[in-house]
């Protein structure tokens, strides 16, 4: 299923047209975001404003590429264990050059979040935004 998901993001960061939003960048745009489970379409929103703060705290001076980076939520799931509410959160994210779109980078973000705030869906997302997001520097040298 992992490998099914990651070629689907894969063949939708490739195939998509792009709409290249920048995020104070030059080397950096955002493209487009998906997100798979329908019943989380709702959080499109926090994932654009997620993806968009972690953009422009990146530390790119070292970039050799310029790139369009797509973005789909793959993975909200919440459980509740013990009482102890939690929420898993996987973001898969690729790097395509802006010349071509040739697709050079696939990324994962993974972060979960437990405890009784009404932020959990919040924090889960924005840990795996995080998770994603560290590596895209060392992808674009």
């Amino acid at each position: 299923m992992r490998i099914t998901s990651l070629f689907v993001v894969s063949l939708f960061a490739v195939l998509a047209p792009t709409k290249a939003a920048d995020a104070g960048s030059r080397h950096l745009s955002l493209g487009e975001i998906a997100v798979l489970p329908q019943s989380a379409a709702n959080i499109t929103p926090a994932l654009r404003t997620a993806l968009e703060a972690e953009m422009r705290d990146l530390d790119l001076r070292g970039s050799h590429k310029d790139a369009i980076l797509s973005v789909s939520l793959v993975k909200l799931d919440s459980e509740r264990d013990r009482g102890v509410a939690s929420m898993t959160c996987v973001i898969s994210a690729t790097l395509r050059s802006r010349d071509g779109g040739v697709l050079f980078a696939v990324l994962e973000g993974r972060a979960r979040a437990q405890g009784g705030s009404d932020h959990l869906q919040e924090s889960a997302l924005r840990g795996a935004v995080h998770g994603a997001m560290t590596r895209v520097p060392d992808a674009l040298k």
